[in-house]
């Protein structure tokens, strides 16, 4: 295929994937950019029952995990506005998050969400708004990963239409995109280009591809914990696929050591934290959610399009990888291990059974226990069901052989007419045709996230007012409402950018139990002084109800703390939801604080 030709086929695939990503996420340009988000409404597979699959007491449990989700989605919010602006002001600190204060690292407590920032960096430039930084990431992501995996099945097939179809049926069906709550689980365009550049590097040697390889791979790892460890089992037997094919190929020692280089000293800087602060003791292995073996296979018009060209990618031989022969077992075998390890085997089917009073079936093997073995870190992953992302990953790729080989069987003339009808089998598949009676596999609404502009308002004054330092948020919530309100204080200070004890993460420093002791203690003047002790120049009451509130009680004892001369707080500005103090205003921060 001529250069112009290749160029002629990425432009009319980045059109497709463009059109496809119109029909996605519309809604939030419509409903505005910097304000609302894509929730997903429930009417296809949900988030939910992702989680839940088919395990006992899930119905419930509804509202209480509607709630979680709807934090975790502020947390992906915080984080990718966060940090894309620490990425470009404070690099090496990347980690030194605003939550939690005053801890340290507060990344490394969870999903890094480094990879989000990077992709976020155009729109923090342009507005500086977090919703708009992780609009854009939600919109990328599908689009990176159509493009790679189009990359990928022309450079095993040189059949471009087949590509396309492969994309779509990759970056935009609801197997990718249903779980719109967490949409770093699903993230695995980049492993799709470290396959890409691989292949390349062992086919023709060339430097350039080893470090597109190493710089894939690095954008997996900082995506998230989730989606690395679906990276594992999808790209350690792809590369030693390749090693038993090539043999090491053209590679020259030294671009071998070059891409190493170029993996492993980022990979130390996202790693290292994770290695120093998640310690045994402070992020012990939690009860795993596995996936159902149902939810592993794509239902409706997408099980048409990914199972049969999946399995006419696999029986094609050399009509479908022409340059990577044997590489269509090679995926089969991925998809299988991913679905077993995403099911523990069938962990959800021997709970059911027993729940019921049922004969409990024989275990299978829980291969996902098998790696939490021997992998250091992973068996502090919550949701092990997220690993079907694999599966999903290589039957598409499958489908993309698939695809080739039905074009390459038609006689020349028919060729443009089977390859339109592929991409739009791919398209019915992936994104339905309601018009024509065909549903979409998953339905979004718009969800407006953005924090109110009355409380972003609050935080600009007491900026005016040289009001600087970590913020004290009171009063400390408890239970269920702990989810929501940390969340959304947490969000808030990606925009203010202050540090705050407002903490929501996968885990909890210890740190927090400490601020929140103090706090229960207030308005104690020796606990006011250990918290200005933990660097907190700044507290914020809040009390959206007013006086019917029961919050508004914290802000009347704190009341006694303002009077007379040199009082240890000093009120600076308050509105009917929210109150700020000076903690000892006249005093110097202790080096522990971190203005």
């Amino acid at each position: 295929m001529t250069r112009a030709r290749r160029l002629v086929f990425f432009g009319l695939a980045l059109a497709t994937f463009g059109l496809a990503a119109g029909s996605v996420f519309g809604r939030v340009v419509q409903g505005g950019f910097e304000r609302v988000i894509l929730t997903e409404t429930g009417a296809g597979p949900s988030s939910l029952a992702l989680l839940f699959g088919d395990q006992p007491g899930a119905e419930n449990a509804t509202g209480r995990w509607r709630r979680m989700l709807e934090a975790d989605h502020r947390f992906t919010v915080w984080a990718t506005g966060r940090n894309a602006r620490a990425l470009l002001h404070a690099p090496l600190h990347v980690f030194d998050a605003e939550s939690c204060h005053p801890a340290a690292r507060v990344l490394a407590f969870g999903h890094p969400l480094l990879t989000f920032g990077v992709l976020g960096i155009p729109a923090e430039l342009a507005t500086g708004d977090p919703v708009a930084a992780y609009n854009l990431v939600t919109i990328l992501l599908p689009l990176v990963a159509a493009l790679a995996l189009y990359l990928l099945v022309v450079e095993w097939t040189g059949v471009p239409v087949a590509g396309i179809a492969a994309g779509l049926l990759y970056g935009f069906h609801a197997s990718k995109l249903e779980n719109v709550f967490h949409p770093f689980a699903e993230d695995t365009g980049w492993t799709v280009l470290g396959m890409l550049f691989l292949t390349r590097f062992f086919e023709r040697g060339r430097t350039r591809d080893g470090l597109g390889a190493a710089s894939a791979w690095v954008l997996q790892l900082g995506s998230s914990l989730y989606s690395v460890v679906t990276s594992i089992c999808v790209s350690a037997p792809f590369a030693l696929w390749l090693l038993w094919r090539y043999r090491g190929g053209a590679i020259r020692p030294a671009a071998a050591l070059a891409s190493i280089a170029a993996f492993a000293v980022p990979a130390a800087f996202v790693l290292w934290p994770y290695a120093v602060f998640l310690t045994p003791g402070e992020a012990e292995p939690r009860s795993r959610l596995y996936g159902s073996w149902d939810a592993v296979v794509p239902s409706g018009v997408g099980l048409v399009a990914i199972g049969v060209l999946a399995l006419l990618g696999l029986l094609s031989g050399r009509r479908g990888a022409r340059s990577a022969r044997g590489v269509e077992w090679l995926l089969a075998g991925v998809a299988l291990f991913c679905a077993l390890v995403s099911t523990g085997g069938n962990v959800n089917a021997r709970r059911l059974a027993e729940a019921a009073g049922r004969e409990v079936p024989v275990a299978l093997p829980n291969v996902y226990e098998a790696l939490a073995a021997v992998l250091p870190g992973i068996e502090t992953v919550r949701v092990a069901g997220f690993t079907d992302a694999g599966t999903h990953l290589a039957l598409c790729a499958l489908a993309g052989l698939g695809a080739a080989s039905l074009v390459r069987v038609v006689p020349g003339r028919w060729r443009s007419v089977v390859g339109a009808l592929l991409v739009l089998t791919a398209w019915l598949g992936a994104l339905g045709a309601p018009r024509l009676g065909i549903p979409s596999p998953v339905t979004f609404d718009t969800f407006a996230i953005r924090p109110p502009e009355s409380t972003l308002a609050f935080h600009r004054e007491l900026e005016r007012l040289g009001n600087t330092g970590p913020i004290l948020e009171l009063p400390a919530p408890v239970g269920l409402s702990r989810i929501d309100q940390q969340a959304r204080r947490q969000l808030v200070s990606a925009y203010h950018h202050r540090r705050t004890s407002a903490c929501y993460n996968s885990y909890l420093p210890p740190e927090v139990d400490e601020v929140e002791v103090l706090s229960g203690e207030l308005p104690s003047p020796a606990a006011l002084q250990q918290l200005r002790g933990l660097g907190f120049t700044t507290i914020v009451v809040h009390h959206p109800l007013g006086r019917w509130d029961p919050a508004w009680s914290q802000r009347a004892a704190l009341e006694p703390l303002t009077r007379g001369q040199g009082a240890p707080l000093r009120e600076l500005h308050g509105v009917p939801s929210m109150t700020a103090y000076a903690i000892d205003p006249g005093a110097e921060p202790s080096p522990r604080g971190r203005p």
